[in-house]
């Protein structure tokens, strides 16, 4: 009797130990982001949008550039022959490439990114998700995160890699690859100030026509203050494009260039920040 007393009381401190309540998730402020990140994610990579924006950006990015560097010389007669065109057929290339990445991926990653916190405020979806085990924290954070992967993917990565090609045979020589893949981390650094940016207009205001207004007039403004006050381009990224150009052309960065790419970091740091703080102290 006494042993089945004993196995019982063995078996009921089992049961308690195996019974302990247990955390679903880590708590706090990180609370909730590996949910909201996958599900984030899955909005980029788990439907048909992954191929609407590859179709995109190649064909905004690469099919100008295929189209300056095979079809204008063609319907020309001979790129070399042309006497108004002495550039560098290289730093042509590099310079049409970061061009078109910098000035369509910054409207685009605006305009990617312009309904991430108001379309979810407008329409309940945010206090719904927040009245679960959501940490405000990571609602903005996952927005953050998977909003950058998703340009580097689509409006950086597979551009670059087509781009990479289309030089090397307009050219008949590719551009160092450890220069190239340095150029094209300073057009990621410039895009993810514009994202942002923006996630953190949505965050402050309540119309998308405000953040998207915004946003450009930064875009916009920052590049025509440079041409009255160079001074500006220290605080604003008006010249990630020549610095990019420069970087991957194997020239030397000034001091500038250098400082603007670090100011650069910091407003993308500051403006994450911001948003995170209004967006705790935000009613839904």
């Amino acid at each position: 009797m006494s042993i089945k007393v004993t196995l019982q009381q063995d078996l009921v401190g089992l049961q308690r130990s195996l019974l302990q309540p247990r955390s679903s998730g880590p708590a706090g402020w990180w609370s909730g982001f590996d949910n909201m990140f996958a599900k984030q994610l899955g909005e980029w990579f788990g439907t048909q949008r992954w191929l609407v924006q590859s179709l995109i950006w190649l064909g905004l990015i690469n099919g100008l550039l295929g189209f300056v560097l095979f079809i204008v010389p063609a319907l020309a007669g001979s790129a070399a022959s042309s006497p108004a065109d002495t550039q560098n057929p290289m730093l042509k290339g590099l310079t049409l490439l970061f061009s078109f990445a910098v000035e369509f991926g910054a409207i685009g990653a605006v305009i990617l990114t312009q309904d991430e916190i108001i379309g979810e405020k407008q329409s309940g979806t945010a206090a719904w998700i927040l009245s679960k085990p959501v940490a405000r924290v990571a609602f903005i954070l996952s927005k953050l995160v998977s909003g950058t992967i998703g340009v580097l993917v689509f409006v950086v990565g597979l551009p670059a890699i087509v781009a990479y090609a289309e030089i090397y045979l307009a050219v008949g020589q590719a551009p160092a690859l450890p220069a190239y893949v340095a150029a094209m981390g300073v057009v990621a650094l410039g895009l993810i100030f514009y994202l942002s940016l923006t996630i953190m207009l949505g965050v402050l205001f309540n119309s998308r026509v405000a953040v998207i207004g915004t946003a450009l007039a930064v875009f916009f403004g920052s590049s025509i203050l440079a041409e009255f006050s160079p001074a500006t381009a220290l605080i604003l990224p008006s010249g990630i494009r020549d610095t990019a150009t420069a970087l991957a052309y194997g020239q030397p960065l000034p001091t500038d260039n250098w400082l603007m790419l670090g100011v650069t970091a910091l407003w993308a740091i500051i403006f994450s920040v911001i948003a995170i703080w209004r967006f705790q102290q935000q009613e839904l």
